[in-house]
């Protein structure tokens, strides 16, 4: 039983060192929404196999995309 609980204190310290490691390389964005809002978004997403994580993060980019080709255009104020 000893045994069997140092192994598992082994793998809890090991997954903390690792979820310390990716913490320091990634940076994190809270969204409120309505829960409709989500449940719209979850149900689009669960179709495309994608997860809501890297939905989110196209979307975003694509959207600086867009708004950068209309300010080279001329056609926004920003």
């Amino acid at each position: 039983m000893e045994e069997k609980r140092k192994r598992a204190t082994k793998a809890v310290i090991a997954q903390r060192k690792a979820v310390s490691k990716y913490s320091k390389t990634q940076g994190q964005i809270a969204v409120r929404m309505p829960k409709e809002t989500r449940e719209k978004i979850a149900s689009y997403v669960a179709g495309t196999g994608e997860s809501m994580a890297k939905f989110v993060v196209r979307a975003c980019l694509g959207q600086i995309e867009r708004d950068a080709q209309l300010r080279e255009e001329g056609k926004t104020e920003k």
